[in-house]
């Protein structure tokens, strides 16, 4: 006898398999157009024809990037063989959806972003003042064709578009594994550095989009993932280059320009740096300038922590390492 309607657990079954073939769909479509953006990344000079199409890439993946970020995690994913269920997940086995990423990982593309990021803002950073500034705009666009507010848009773009890409790539221990944190902690030193000295001046604005804020979301993925780089070698680096104090100068010069959250975000930088192996028995090589520069670091760093606590009492046992280091300072410094 043929059966003419299906029951219940059978609708149940059928909706959620074709539930489950839209979203693999939807997700294969989003690679695909991640891949094919991906693949057009190469390093161009600052507002050639190639590098105003690659903007467009570049906006095109960010956007792609930020949707994923939305999508629901897929809860299947923790129950899956062979997986650690006390780990987040690896960006090939996540329950988050982040295909934009994996796949500029997968192309190798994370250093070539890089090296493009360090040569737009050196191409910024190489013209002093404003009358330079537009001069060399206004050359560029007659070139182009193109009217200087559209070309300024495109800088912008390109700034935020590649700086998003490459914090949400940071934010994965297998992204850093694969690029030159040394070359990363260098671009950190050279914008916090030349956002010091040009703070005020009207040759550029900042923002929180742009990389003169960001790079303190760079630096606290470095200190989150450090111990499993090359974290010797980068303790090394952030020394020489002076990175903690650099960091410091900068959100406590701007913290009444923006949220608490971005204060958040350099002060738990500095935790997770507070409980690294490595760093603890050599800390006070950091403060070169002895008690006299480690006191001057404890005023700005102890009310910054002071303010998170109190905005977030619940974050008290994840910044105890940076509270305990503090006293130590503090005993150090007498």
């Amino acid at each position: 006898m043929t059966v003419m309607f299906k029951t219940k657990s059978q609708k149940y079954e059928s909706q959620t398999k074709s539930d489950d073939d839209r979203t693999s769909d939807a997700s294969e479509v989003r690679a695909q157009a991640a891949r094919q953006c991906v693949r057009q990344l190469r390093i161009h000079p600052v507002l050639c024809m190639n590098w105003l199409t690659l903007v467009d890439s570049l906006e095109q993946l960010s956007r792609l990037a930020q949707l994923e970020s939305l999508i629901p995690s897929e809860e299947s994913v923790a129950e899956q063989k062979g997986r650690v269920s006390t780990s987040e997940g690896t960006l090939w086995d996540q329950a988050a959806h982040e295909d934009a990423i994996r796949i500029l990982v997968e192309e190798a593309k994370v250093n070539v972003c890089l090296r493009m990021m360090i040569d737009y803002k050196e191409w910024q950073f190489a013209v002093g003042d404003t009358i330079a500034q537009d001069r060399r705009l206004r050359e560029i666009c007659a070139q182009l064709n193109m009217d200087e507010p559209a070309a300024i848009r495109k800088c912008n773009l390109f700034e935020e578009s590649l700086g998003l890409l490459l914090l949400r790539g940071f934010m994965h221990v297998e992204t850093l594994q694969l690029t030159d944190c040394i070359l990363l902690i260098e671009h950190i030193a050279t914008v916090l550095t030349t956002a010091h000295d040009r703070k005020g001046d009207n040759v550029y604005k900042e923002s929180l989009k742009s990389q003169e804020n960001v790079v303190i979301y760079y630096f606290t993925a470095l200190m989150k993932h450090a111990e499993q780089l090359n974290n010797r070698e980068l303790l090394a680096k952030l020394k020489e280059h002076r990175i903690l104090y650099l960091v410091l100068r900068h959100v406590v010069a701007r913290k009444g320009d923006y949220q608490i959250d971005f204060l958040g975000v350099a002060v738990e930088g500095f935790a997770k740096l507070a409980e690294n192996e490595d760093f603890l028995p050599i800390w006070q090589d950091f403060f070169s300038g002895g008690k006299e520069e480690m006191q001057s670091f404890l005023q700005d760093l102890e009310p910054l922590l002071q303010q998170i606590l109190q905005q977030y009492p619940d974050k008290k046992s994840e910044m105890r390492p940076l509270s305990d280091w503090i006293r130590k300072i503090k005993r150090a410094a007498v």
